[in-house]
């Protein structure tokens, strides 16, 4: 009975052995098909892992330019290196005249007030001095352009005060520099008032009356260039000022000669000449130690890169042909 059983289970039933033995190719076939397709894929033995993608280093440039662009973002400028100076060291020098000297030319005082005291006075547009042909009232700029080129010495003024006066109807000074730190104080020495004016581009303008008690002005920033100075009363009267943020500027002495202290050496310094009657001085030789960089004079401006460990060659004598003031 036992072995009919079985056969008839073979025969009629869902789970007889002959269908168990006839399922197992079908696993056997499955099982080989995915395991060509992994070792397709991957391989056989250590499965292989994909290679790690290259950086395109100029597309991601292209990509973030475009981004800053698209959203307004500007992009950070790279940072400049700025050289520093290897020292500080004066500069000296002279202007002198090439040609004959020509005289100092005068104008008639028209007022009764300044009669009194004198009947002509000097137009200082042109002083020569007739022994050393040293020029007078030239002024001499340099532009710094980095705040650790600037000596402490510098940075401050030597005196509280930068005095102005007038007397005998003229303007005692012709042509001042003043540092911003500085009051400038107007001064009248004659025994009836004087009216002084000037207009800065970038400072208050002034125009009052000044007694024998003087008054006081403030500057409050650097001028580019000097302005005019005048008074309304007395109009032969003319002088110039300039205001500087620093004390590198220098006006020639009645025999030529200047001086600015303290001015960064082993770096290119720019400088500017400035004088009333020339245009930037077009016509000059030359005698300097020091290396002038690029041109010498173009429109009254030159370079130079001073030496901090020679001062004896920080010295610029300058002549200048009388065209230049024709």
């Amino acid at each position: 009975m036992g072995l009919q059983k079985q056969r008839q289970t073979r025969v009629n039933g869902q789970l007889s052995m002959p269908a168990r033995v006839a399922s197992a190719p079908v696993v056997w076939t499955f099982g080989i098909t995915m395991c060509v397709l992994l070792a397709t894929s991957f391989g056989c033995g250590k499965p292989k892992m994909p290679q790690a993608a290259q950086p395109n280093m100029l597309e991601a440039m292209k990509i973030r330019t475009s981004l800053q662009k698209a959203s307004g973002v500007a992009e950070e400028p790279e940072e400049k290196v700025v050289a520093e100076p290897t020292g500080f060291v004066s500069l000296r020098g002279t202007f002198k005249l090439r040609g004959e000297a020509p005289p100092l030319s005068t104008v008639s005082t028209l007022s009764a007030d300044c009669r009194g005291l004198t009947e002509t006075v000097p137009i200082e547009d042109f002083v020569v001095d007739p022994q050393t042909k040293g020029i007078a009232n030239i002024l001499i700029v340099a532009d710094i352009p980095y705040p650790s080129w600037v000596h402490e010495s510098a940075r401050t003024p030597k005196e509280p005060e930068a005095i102005f006066d007038q007397g005998k109807c003229n303007f005692k000074t012709h042509v001042l520099g003043v540092h911003t730190g500085q009051v400038l104080k107007v001064l009248n020495s004659d025994p009836f008032g004087h009216n002084t004016k000037f207009a800065p581009p970038k400072n208050p303008s002034l125009n009052e009356m000044v007694s024998s008690a003087g008054l006081k002005y403030q500057p409050k920033v650097s001028e580019k260039d000097p302005f005019a100075v005048s008074c309304s009363v007395h109009p032969w009267m003319k002088a110039y000022i300039v205001f500087r943020d620093n004390g590198y500027f220098a006006v020639t002495r009645p025999d030529g000669s200047f001086e600015i202290q303290n001015l960064p050496a082993g770096v290119p310094v720019n400088f500017k000449v400035w004088q009333e009657k020339s245009k930037g001085l077009p016509s000059v030789d030359i005698a300097s130690p020091a290396p002038l960089v690029g041109k010498q004079f173009k429109k009254g401006k030159f370079t130079l890169t001073l030496d901090a460990n020679d001062p004896s060659a920080n010295q610029l004598d300058v002549t200048v042909d009388l065209s230049s003031f024709q």
